[in-house]
């Protein structure tokens, strides 16, 4: 009997050889795609899985492609919610969608201005939907991840019409960009990652945010100045809206306030309001206690510190965090005086 040779299952970019690296390095896009191909059932098969064999043969082909991304992570002990479903099918849409591209152009000889054109083209369809989506950050989320990915040239050239168009078509887009490490400083001039080979304008979207949310959280009681340009004020009136919120319309759980997107069931962004009777001065609290988790801080109050969860090295300031958008993993903080408010959303 011919030895049946094992040989690793690859997971975000991980070797797997056992069930344990199957759960430590799960992806429901790795997993079906392995599945679709037959190497999820062998892998199995090799290692003698008999029961993971036997769940794997009883998904029916004519499943959806939602059951099936339902019951292939409950083989291996996990669940989706909603979203990570949502971002598995919108994954696989795009899978289909490039490989039926990339066989198009293999049987067909295109000329290159037609593949310019159709790859502006289909750019301009990726803006079509973030607007379309405006108000599902998840989607637009997808949609800007995918942008940057398959399309950098493409923003490269357009990166200042983008902020134009989108801060007030789809003001989440520009949000999503900030999450990115490599394209946040096309608007972040004082980012860490900022290259002299980047064509940066004088724009500084740091600073107009940051005057939006110190009006809005600190300040909310003060109108805008009327000697401010029109422009000027519709920016601030439109990207206000995303952090106006009312007792009515918070969703609380214990102090962190979920607001939420008009008509959606998604959330923009978590406000914690940090009432304190006595200074902390010397415990840290931890907001959110995973440090497998990026959280960008998008506003911090005067008189509080915030760190990554558990990194005793990093202590930030409002001076660190405010116009400049930090990418913490965890958040821990202190706070030294009655009232204080943090601002940030999960990357």
């Amino acid at each position: 009997m011919t030895k049946q040779i094992k040989f690793n299952l690859m997971l975000n970019n991980h070797p797997v050889k056992d069930l344990e690296g199957v759960t430590e390095h799960f992806n429901i896009d790795d997993i079906y795609e392995h599945f679709q191909s037959g190497t999820l059932l062998r892998w199995l098969e090799v290692r003698d899985l008999d029961a993971q064999v036997k769940a794997v043969n009883e998904i029916q082909e004519s499943a959806s492609e939602r059951e099936a991304f339902r019951k292939l992570a409950s083989i291996f002990g996990m669940n989706l919610d909603a979203n990570s479903l949502k971002k598995a099918e919108y994954v696989l849409l795009r899978r289909k969608e490039q490989e039926k591209r990339l066989e198009e152009q293999k049987n067909t000889r295109m000329k290159k201005d037609e593949i310019v054109r159709e790859y502006f083209a289909e750019y301009g369809e990726i803006l079509a939907k973030i607007v379309l989506h405006r108000d599902d950050f998840v989607l637009v989320k997808e949609y800007v991840r995918t942008m940057l990915s398959a399309y950098e040239l493409a923003f490269h050239l357009d990166y200042m019409r983008f902020w134009d168009t989108m801060i007030y078509a789809a003001p989440l887009a520009v949000f999503a960009v900030l999450m990115n490490k490599q394209f946040r400083p096309y608007y972040l001039k004082n980012s860490a990652q900022t290259s002299d080979n980047l064509c940066l304008s004088t724009l500084n979207a740091g600073e107009l945010i940051k005057e939006v949310l110190e009006r809005k959280v600190d300040c909310p009681e003060i109108p805008d100045d009327n000697i401010l340009p029109p422009s000027r004020k519709a920016f601030n009136e439109n990207l206000g809206t995303l952090f106006s919120y009312t007792g009515g319309a918070i969703m609380t759980v214990g102090d962190v306030h979920k607001i939420p997107l008009m008509g959606s069931e998604h959330y923009f962004s978590k406000a914690v309001n940090v009432l304190s009777s006595r200074p902390k001065t010397d415990f840290w609290d931890d907001i959110e206690d995973s440090d497998k988790k990026e959280f960008m801080i998008l506003y911090l109050s005067q008189n509080c510190t915030i760190r990554s969860h558990k990194n005793t090295s990093q202590k930030l300031t409002p001076e660190d965090v405010n116009s400049k958008f930090p990418i913490l993993r965890g958040i821990d903080y202190i706070c030294a005086g009655p009232t204080s408010r943090l601002i940030y959303m999960e990357v």
